[in-house]
């Protein structure tokens, strides 16, 4: 009986010690801090960049007869 009892806390030491894996949790930090840092300076870039007026043009609505007039930039 004590024999399987030191087999089991034996096992339950082993998983304990893969759950500190420090290593791992430090590059998934240093990983998820890139990562926040790549988007913010994404977003920088994009909110930089001048963008051009759009203009839409409703594809479900009713004309009629005619066409509307050729839209020209």
């Amino acid at each position: 009986m004590n024999d399987l009892d030191e087999k089991y806390r034996e096992r339950w030491r082993d998983r304990r010690k893969r759950a500190y894996n420090w290593k791992k949790l430090l590059i998934m930090v240093l990983a998820l801090a890139a990562l926040l840092i790549l988007m913010n300076r994404l977003n920088r870039v994009a909110n930089s960049v001048p963008q051009a007026p759009t203009e839409f043009i409703d594809s479900t609505a009713v004309y009629g007869d005619s066409l509307p007039a050729a839209v020209t930039p």
